[in-house]
């Protein structure tokens, strides 16, 4: 586990973002599934990060962390 903790609860289990996720099926007239298609759009949404145990937003913490921590400085 890493040694960088939740500055809201203590815990070390790490955050989580939300991403907006586009999946195209195509079936075919007797409704069987014949191809898939998943979009990541990444300019929509994953900007907040969030803690995995308590929940709350910890986006100025991480962003602050170093790179190597998973921050952007």
């Amino acid at each position: 586990m890493s040694a960088v903790k939740c500055p809201k609860c203590g815990s070390d289990s790490g955050y989580y973002t939300k991403r907006r996720v586009t999946l195209n099926t195509a079936y075919d007239f007797s409704g069987e599934a014949w191809d898939s298609e998943v979009h990541n759009d990444s300019n929509n949404g994953g900007k907040i990060k969030r803690c995995c145990d308590c929940r709350k937003n910890i986006t100025a913490f991480v962003d602050g962390l170093p790179a190597e921590a998973g921050g952007k400085s």
